[in-house]
């Protein structure tokens, strides 16, 4: 079974669209992917890692051929994987948290060569 890693801060439905046989648009597929980098759940944990969601093969077929979710895979903030892995794992190499996660103090700390942009727990400095 396929699995999505995302460091996207909300979930996403992709959806992809068709024609009935009206003309109108109808909906043939639709995947939500869970996102929540960088956003307290329920438990106030905050994902330091990608968020994954498991996928049918059918599933993932239609999210290829999603012209946004391909954005996300090319931008670094999704990745299909083939097994199940730990998303702290995941994360590393992926770009860590989009434009709409919240702020922390860490985003008004000075800046300084000492001190890196980020920290990841598998990497340390991210820029």
């Amino acid at each position: 079974m396929p699995h999505i890693a995302s460091t996207l801060t909300c979930d996403n439905l992709y959806s992809n669209y068709g024609r009935g046989g009206d003309g109108n648009p109808i909906v043939e597929s639709q995947v939500l992917v869970r996102g929540g980098y960088g956003i307290a759940n329920d438990k106030l944990v905050t994902p330091t890692g990608a968020v994954l969601t498991d996928v049918t093969s059918e599933q993932l077929d239609g999210l290829q051929k999603n012209g946004v979710f391909r954005d996300h895979v090319k931008n670094g903030f999704i990745q299909v994987l083939s097994k199940k892995a730990e998303g702290d794992k995941v994360a590393d190499g992926m770009k860590l948290g989009d434009k709409s996660q919240p702020l922390t103090p860490a985003h008004f700390a000075e800046k300084s060569a000492d001190k890196p942009d980020g920290i990841s727990v598998n990497s340390g400095k991210v820029k």
